[in-house]
């Protein structure tokens, strides 16, 4: 097998060369796939556009990088947030629909912090892939989750997209208590700015953590990010 069921990831195989085309390639469909957020929903693609921009084409995502298009295959039960419409479609028998009302609270602007949790599991398994969103106002020196990291997890990242500008700070990290930049460091205050946070090892936490957000220099006064986490989360065999 050469690559991933699922995601088509492709492996790294013994004696390769130029391993690091592989891991490349990787990296760009993870960063396509986890927490995609699309512009728009069109029939044809612009000539050109910002590095890193993406589209839902038919039943694909596409994605401008490195001066041309690259396309990638929807998922059956895909989320994507798509800016025009200001909502979340989902991908399910080769066609996007809108998720609805009142299931998709974040499109509520009064809301300045949300708290949305999600899990894929059933009563057979014994590992499950879990994540969590939450819009963060931006005030103040150190700034802490509502959400947390729970203990005995294994996170694979933690993101964030900036919604709204932020004020009175150049850049921001983003990490936990233990390291404030673990999962990124400075990070733009532009509207729109994204970062998939992801060290080289899935890190363990053995204790409840919330994720923080720390200027670099300065303080917030304002701005409102979306901070979301995928974890592993084992069980026991017991009941």
């Amino acid at each position: 097998m050469s690559k991933t069921a699922r995601l088509g990831l492709p492996y790294i195989m013994q004696a390769q060369a130029q391993k690091e085309v592989t891991h490349n390639q990787t990296l760009n469909r993870l960063d396509i796939y986890i927490n995609p957020v699309a512009e728009d929903i069109v029939d044809d693609l612009p000539i050109a556009a910002k590095e890193g921009t993406i589209y839902i084409m038919h039943n694909e995502l596409a994605q401008y990088t490195d001066g041309y298009w690259s396309f990638y295959p929807a998922l059956e039960y895909m989320e994507v947030m798509v800016l025009e419409e200001n909502k979340k479609f989902v991908f399910s028998k080769n066609q996007w629909t809108p998720l609805g009302y009142p299931e998709q609270s974040y499109e509520s602007k009064e809301q300045s912090n949300k708290n949305v949790k999600t899990s894929h599991k059933n009563k057979e398994q014994l590992l499950t892939i879990e994540q969590w969103e939450e819009d963060i106002a931006m005030s103040g020196k150190v700034i802490t989750s509502k959400n947390i990291i729970p203990h005995h997890s294994m996170v694979i990242a933690v993101n964030i997209w900036v919604i709204e500008a932020i004020t009175g700070v150049p850049s921001f990290a983003v990490g936990v208590k233990e390291d404030p930049s673990r999962y990124g460091d400075k990070l733009s205050v532009a509207k729109d700015t994204t970062n998939i946070g992801m060290t080289y090892h899935p890190v363990t936490y053995y204790y409840d953590s919330p994720v923080t957000i720390m200027p670099n220099q300065m303080e917030f006064t304002g701005g409102v990010i979306r901070v979301s986490v995928q974890y592993l989360k084992p069980k026991g065999a017991w009941p």
